[in-house]
């Protein structure tokens, strides 16, 4: 056992300075007075931001289960509206293609329905015609009959003429009566026309974010979608200021 050569304290076996006066034996028979520096612990390795990321990540394992929830939840949603957004659009091109052939159809019977009331109009004038000939002629033959003067010939003559305005009448109004059932036929296209009109709107490529009638100015009839007026405006779509006010 050493003793403490500051303060005479025993100092323990094992042992290089007292407790007391921090004063080494061995140093002060050297002739050192001043306690050596304790040597410097070198600083501890930093984690590296890696290895903190997973720490912290093993401290919260319920963060990673909601991230992946939330992933799932939304590659869901996205997939569920890229499905309805499909079935939207092929809903919205048969609708348009139906719509195109109807108005193909409509206008090649709107066509054929004035051609018709052309004619029709033609044949009426013409029916007026030979009906006031065909008056003016009965009453000329009627004259004749009454008078004892008119001569046989000019009576025969007057009865063959008015049987020639009478077939031309007959064939007339036989061309007449199939105007008119042409005519009514054609009529029925009015009532799909009307329909269209009203329940029936079209949307264009365009960037307008607006719906228009068949018949408005500024729908071109190219690149276009059709709804109704009620799903067109769920769609976001506003009517045309100009065909539908």
């Amino acid at each position: 056992m050493n003793t403490c050569i500051k303060c005479g304290r025993n100092i323990p076996e094992g042992e290089l300075f007292c407790a007391q006066c921090s004063k080494s034996p061995v140093i002060a028979e050297l002739g050192v007075t001043h306690r050596p520096a304790a040597p410097k612990k070198a600083p501890a390795p930093r984690p590296a931001p890696a290895a903190a990321q997973k720490k912290k990540a093993a401290k919260r394992p319920w963060l990673s289960w909601v991230l992946a929830i939330a992933l799932v939840l939304v590659t869901g949603l996205f997939l569920w509206q890229q499905v309805g957004l499909q079935a939207e659009k092929n809903r919205a091109r048969t609708l348009q293609d139906e719509a195109q052939r109807q108005i193909h159809e409509l206008t090649e019977a709107q066509e054929g329905l004035a051609a018709a009331e052309k004619e029709l109009e033609k044949l009426e004038q013409t029916l007026k015609i030979k009906d006031a000939e065909i008056k003016d002629l009965t009453e000329q033959l009627a004259d004749s009959r009454s008078s004892q003067n008119q001569g046989a010939y000019d009576l025969s003559n007057m009865e063959k003429e008015l049987e020639v305005l009478q077939e031309e009448y007959d064939t007339l109004k036989d061309e007449h009566d199939l105007m008119v059932e042409a005519v009514e036929a054609a009529a029925k296209y009015k009532d799909k026309a009307t329909f269209l009109d009203k329940y029936v709107v079209f949307v264009m490529n365009d960037g307008s974010n607006r719906y228009h009638t068949y018949d408005c100015d500024l729908f071109t009839h190219s690149n276009f979608w059709t709804y109704s007026p009620k799903l067109a405006e769920a769609q976001g779509f506003r009517p045309c200021a100009k065909c539908i006010g």
